[in-house]
């Protein structure tokens, strides 16, 4: 197997074949996570206001965007006359509507008693790396060496744990917070290349340039304070997906927006891992699964860090598999069914394999890790917190495909 795609940064991509989820919308627009650029309507007058027609749309979508367009729609139709403006008023009310709904189902959902059970902690922290390392009196879970040979095998050193403390953990949260609000104008020009913006447009997609720049250079100092491979290894793709987007916003085209949403990914992720830590009770629930070996040694450290090259500089030969095998919504599914780990962990430990990227297959077997924590874990509030963390690594590695597609 050739562990190939870890080099410097591509030219420009053309083309877009990854679009949205054939079974939904995407499940990033209200975590937040990945959020699917969204179209503004092209210049010249219309018949029927094409804002009005989108907020119905996207009323359904992602209610926040239906509204903000049933709004624009409802402005330009005073401005020039245009029909529409009874599409701009459902759009408004649904969209209004379906967030009122959203909102009371979280304050419902949060004020909900948990069910939480302890289980009795067996493991410490690694010195060395700062995950656990517990070691299973039984046999282990299977991994890709157990499923090759049919016995079991002693994970390695570099064997992939839960991170159960890191120094830097709230650096990310505050960096992403700032570049949320640089970048807010941004997805309305996103699905447009360069050429086809208006001014206003380029001036959002130029700050945002500017924000995630400005946000890579600001991790660099904490690359050397976390002990934590995972984490260190997301800040380094971290500075080089933000690098990635602003270098390639001259000659943008719709599939650049995936550095921009893989960096996103990025944060969430780290975010996500440093909430488990605070929340998620790592020492105890972490402790009752068996590590994940991927049969392969992790990517060798760069030379620099600080100027790691790219996850992805060419699709890798399953890129069309990882968007499609990514559910709907990962939480509600294993609240239902808290199996359903395993098996979504077995999913994408196979994609990781079939990638032939050791860096891609090396993220895999931390989202399997986290989902297979998930599926033991009793409490919603924290099952929530691990399921998360292993969404926001595949939908990274989703979008870094997008980046690259050709």
């Amino acid at each position: 197997m050739t562990w190939g795609g870890y080099g410097g940064p591509p030219g420009p991509p053309s083309g877009d074949p990854f679009g949205p989820s054939p079974s939904g919308p995407d499940p990033f627009s209200g975590d937040p996570r990945y959020q699917p650029p969204y179209a503004s309507p092209p210049p010249g007058p219309a018949k029927t206001n094409t804002f009005a027609t989108l907020s119905v749309v996207f009323a359904v979508l992602f209610a926040p965007v239906g509204a903000l367009l049933g709004h624009l729609g409802l402005s330009q139709i005073r401005r020039t006359g245009q029909r529409g403006r009874d599409r701009a008023i459902i759009g408004i009310t649904l969209s209004y509507t379906v967030i009122t709904v959203v909102v009371v189902a979280l304050v419902i959902w949060v004020v909900q008693p948990g069910g939480g059970e302890a289980a009795p902690p067996v493991a410490s922290p690694s010195s060395s790396t700062g995950t656990s390392t517990q070691k299973p009196t039984s046999s282990p879970t299977p991994t890709s060496s157990t499923a090759a040979t049919g016995t079991a095998v002693p994970p390695t050193t570099d064997a992939i744990t839960a991170v159960v403390g890191d120094p830097t953990c709230g650096t990310m949260e505050e960096i992403d917070r700032e570049l949320d609000a640089a970048a807010r104008d941004f997805p309305i020009a996103a699905m447009y290349s360069s050429a086809e913006w208006s001014p206003e447009q380029r001036d959002a997609v130029n700050r945002t340039a500017t924000a995630t720049r400005a946000a890579a250079d600001r991790i660099i100092p904490y690359l050397g304070q976390t002990p934590n491979r995972l984490v260190r290894q997301l800040y380094e793709q971290y500075i080089a997906y933000n690098r990635a987007f602003a270098a390639s916003v001259p000659n943008y085209v719709p599939s650049v927006s995936g550095y921009f949403y893989a960096g996103r990914m990025i944060a969430f992720a780290v975010i996500g891992i440093c909430r488990v830590v605070k929340n998620g009770k790592p020492d105890v629930y972490a402790a009752q699964i068996a590590p994940v070996d991927i049969g392969q040694p992790p990517p060798a450290p760069p030379a620099d860090p600080a100027n790691a090259p790219l996850m992805l500089t060419a699709p890798l030969p399953n890129c069309p598999q990882w968007r499609p095998a990514l559910p709907t919504s990962l939480s509600s599914e294993l609240r239902s069914d808290r199996a359903k780990g395993d098996d979504y962990a077995e999913v994408i430990l196979g994609l990781g394999r079939e990638s032939g990227n050791a860096l891609v297959y090396d993220f895999a077997g931390y989202a399997a890790y986290y989902l297979r924590v998930a599926a033991v874990v009793t409490d919603d509030d924290v099952q929530t917190g691990y399921v998360n963390t292993a969404d926001t690594l595949w939908e990274f590695i989703t979008n870094a495909c997008r980046a690259v597609a050709s």
